[in-house]
């Protein structure tokens, strides 16, 4: 499923993007709010709801931003091998953050945080935003509870996999239990060939990365996928 995303193109490139998207692949699901930073948390309950109402059998959900590049065969392997091939409950799994304080050094950070917004000086665990794993009586329990609360904190992650998660009282699960799995930050191109098929389920490529290197991240894509292949 595409959300909208904030694209560096033009408003009409994005608009016809979206269109083409739409028309080819039936993916596109639109919210009644502005997409912004601050809305994120909105986004999720979208999510959480359009997968509740249209795929009641759906044995997992991974939630991944777009700027994230998924070993398919690897992640269906760890679906299988670590998992169930017929899915689980009780299930929140994503690299887990612990013991973040809250950023109140600079009002004119993104990050900033002020007392009235969030008391408290740390943040409970919570998952790093770019890939989170549910089981599906955990996405509706979240859903549940994100419907009753309405007072939503706008730092996304923190707020539905930490402070709801909390409580819920519901523990998260790390990826990297698996296989010594690891999550590989490309923020250069050149940090692509530190791509291990054998330990990376996930790429995320920064937004910098992606900007000056869109053609060439196209095509090795594709050659991180054959490698992987042919290394198994």
């Amino acid at each position: 499923m595409l959300m909208t995303t904030n694209w560096s193109e033009s408003r009409t490139s994005r608009i016809v993007l979206q269109d083409t998207e739409s028309a080819e692949y039936h993916d596109v699901v639109q919210g009644s709010f502005i997409d912004s930073y601050r809305n994120l948390t909105y986004k999720d309950m979208l999510v959480f709801k359009w997968v509740i109402y249209n795929c009641p059998r759906v044995r997992y959900v991974l939630k991944i931003d777009d700027d994230v590049f998924v070993n398919v065969a690897r992640f269906s392997e760890f679906l299988t091998d670590a998992l169930s091939p017929y899915g689980t409950r009780h299930l929140l799994m994503c690299y887990v953050w612990r013991h973040i304080a809250v950023d109140r050094s600079n009002n004119m950070s993104k990050f900033y945080v002020s007392v009235e917004e969030y008391p408290y000086e740390e943040y409970p665990p919570y998952c790093s935003g770019p890939t989170v794993l549910y089981s599906p009586d955990v996405l509706f329990k979240l859903y549940q509870s994100l419907q009753q609360d309405g007072n939503y904190f706008w730092i996304e992650d923190v707020f539905v996999t930490g402070i709801m998660v909390s409580k819920l009282n519901l523990k998260h699960a790390e990826f990297n239990w698996w296989k010594g799995n690891d999550l590989l930050k490309a923020e250069r191109y050149e940090d692509l060939l530190y791509y291990d098929p054998r330990t990376n389920l996930f790429v995320v490529i920064g937004e910098a990365n992606y900007k000056h290197n869109r053609k060439k991240i196209g095509e090795y894509f594709p050659y991180l996928t054959k490698r992987d292949t042919l290394a198994r």
